[in-house]
């Protein structure tokens, strides 16, 4: 039929009909929408489907709201403000009611046209009000609520601007109920005075475009927004800020996207014990990677699977600790800053980091393996052989990760610029000076001299061959993750179990282990072997101030670092 593309005519009336659109097909309770306009003329026939299309629109755009809140993760609990702005609401709600009854007019019996509607008399209309009221103050003074006012809060959660899914057990439906028998009381109370004759304005209430926005910001949203302004700071290394956002975005996915002021213990306490059920990388695993979060965590606890450690999952609630303190530091009245303090799963009283250092006889091994005594070549380098690769990082990263503590990406990423002479004393200058050359943190950037043991060994030798702004060890690549070290630690962890020393708790990095071990036996002052190791603690800073030792005190005290029942002479000799 022209004129209207949902206009119809069945025999000699017209019928408003649409079809459901595709994305709500599913969920829609009708097949079309269609029904009859009650009319025979054309004319009126099209200005009735006009009005009714915009009704139809608006009924299909309420069903695709009202689907995207029962699909929304609920939140656990509401804030005192979401209670309070939603008892203005009601308030505000049964006024206009009360407005719209009034403009539709009370019956009277001497008007024909009123007789025709289901309105009540004005009789009628103010003792049903009255005993509302009473009913109302009766239950506020027993502080208890009955169905009726559940059903109302129910409601209330999914009108338009508020759109908030409730746990069914949370603490939170005793308080909003209450709340709304109080807005009930007060809007009854002026319908009261208006029947009296007194003239009470509807109020306002500001638009809170949806309280999960308008009062409290969205987790996702806030948590983009830490980290581009941590990254725009320049406080984060990429590492360091991609560890970060994967840790809050596992809560994220775990808890669900809602208002910051939603979130509580339950839900800290929830993320704690899914990560508790992950093992260590859980989404490389064959059985997990394609699960979400929560689903992984349950499949891995069913096929009992080794959890992640305990300091991985503590580093990853301190990571969601940090990120809402600053949420409470910058945000007033958003969100508690104890949601994640003291949810740190206890360590062992045995206080030491991640790794453990190599034992004797373990470094007796490390240092007489092939790559030491002669192995067939580079690429065969587990079978003996004759060929030593001296001139290349798989031989010297040990060796240098043993005698200067420093970390295996700091040694990989070296220059031949980056090996210094100073007062007659070699030294490696760590910094961030050539372009894609990463340190962990400001601390990280030091001079560590030369051990005897290593110029002793040919280190120096070794470096004359290096041209000067050449990388020290070029065959050594970066990893997808822009770091060298990510590479070389699986080269390292393979190196270790050939030669039969491997363990859950040691690494590369139980290498600065023995260093400070090694200087701790020797008699060393520990602060300046925790300076050259780029450890500059908070306890620490109160004692040690600027660069302060120079690279004579520093030599003097790498020369006590000593490793008792280790014999390196074969490589002295080569």
């Amino acid at each position: 039929m022209s004129g209207h593309t949902r206009l119809y005519r069945r025999g000699a009336t017209y019928y408003h009909r649409a079809s459901i659109p595709v994305d709500i097909q599913d969920t829609y309770p009708k097949t079309e929408e269609t029904f009859s306009l009650k009319t025979k003329d054309y004319k009126e026939a099209l200005r009735q489907v006009r009005i009714a299309s915009v009704a139809v629109d608006k009924r299909f755009d309420e069903h695709r709201r009202l689907q995207v809140l029962a699909a929304a993760p609920a939140v656990s609990s509401l804030s005192p403000e979401q209670i309070k702005h939603i008892g203005e609401l009601y308030h505000a709600y049964l006024l206009e009611e009360d407005d719209d009854t009034r403009a539709e007019g009370f019956y009277r019996a001497d008007d024909p046209y009123l007789r025709e509607l289901p309105a009540p008399s004005f009789e009628e209309y103010r003792d049903d009000n009255d005993w509302l009221e009473e009913q109302a103050r009766e239950l506020y003074a027993q502080a208890r609520s009955d169905t009726i006012y559940r059903s109302e809060a129910e409601e209330v959660l999914t009108w338009d601007g508020v759109e908030i899914s409730l746990e069914a057990d949370s603490p939170s439906w005793r308080p909003l109920e209450l709340e709304i028998i109080k807005a009930s009381i007060r809007a009854r109370g002026d319908i009261a005075r208006r029947n009296q004759g007194d003239p009470i304005e509807t109020p306002v209430v500001p638009d809170q475009t949806s309280l999960s926005s308008a009062s409290s910001p969205l987790l996702g949203a806030l948590i983009e927004k830490w980290v581009a302004e941590k990254n725009q700071a320049g406080t984060w290394r990429p590492k360091t800020a991609d560890a970060y956002h994967k840790g809050l975005l596992g809560f994220l996915e775990c808890c669900g996207d809602r208002p910051v002021t939603s979130y509580g213990k339950k839900d800290a306490r929830q993320f704690k014990e899914v990560l508790m059920g992950l093992p260590a990388n859980w989404n490389k695993h064959k059985a997990l990677r394609n699960l979400d979060i929560v689903s992984a965590s349950q499949k891995a606890h069913e096929l009992g699977l080794q959890p992640q450690s305990v300091t991985n999952i503590n580093k990853i609630l301190g990571f969601v600790n940090t990120f809402w303190r600053w949420t409470a530091a910058n945000y007033d009245d958003v969100c508690s800053v104890d949601t994640f303090s003291n949810m740190k799963l206890p360590r062992s009283k045995r206080k030491k980091e991640d790794r453990d250092p190599f034992t004797a006889e373990e470094l007796g091994k490390i240092f007489n393996a092939p790559i030491y005594r002669g192995c067939r070549s580079v690429k065969h380098w587990k079978q003996p052989g004759n060929f030593v690769p001296k001139d290349r990082g798989i031989f010297w990263l040990p060796l240098l990760g043993l005698f200067t503590g420093a970390r295996s990406g700091e040694l990989i990423q070296l220059r031949r610029n980056d090996i210094k002479k100073q007062e007659g004393i070699w030294y490696i200058d760590i910094n961030e000076d050539q372009e894609g050359n990463h340190v962990k943190n400001q601390n990280s950037i030091r001079t560590i001299p030369l051990h005897q043991t290593l110029i002793d060994c040919g280190f120096l030798k070794f470096i004359q061959g290096v041209s000067g702004e050449d990388r020290v060890f070029p065959e050594m690549k970066r990893g997808a993750d822009g770091y060298y070290s990510s590479v070389y630690s699986k080269h390292f962890g393979r190196f270790l179990k050939s030669i039969g020393v491997k363990q859950r708790k040691n690494s590369f990095h139980s290498l600065r282990h023995n260093f400070k071990d090694a200087g701790r036996n020797g008699g060393a002052d520990m602060l300046v072997i925790d300076v050259m190791q780029g450890h500059l603690e908070s306890g620490m800073r109160e004692t040690y101030k600027g660069e302060g030792y120079n690279i004579a005190s520093r030599k003097r005290e790498l020369d006590k670092v000593k490793y008792g029942g280790l014999s390196l002479d074969h490589l002295r000799s080569l």
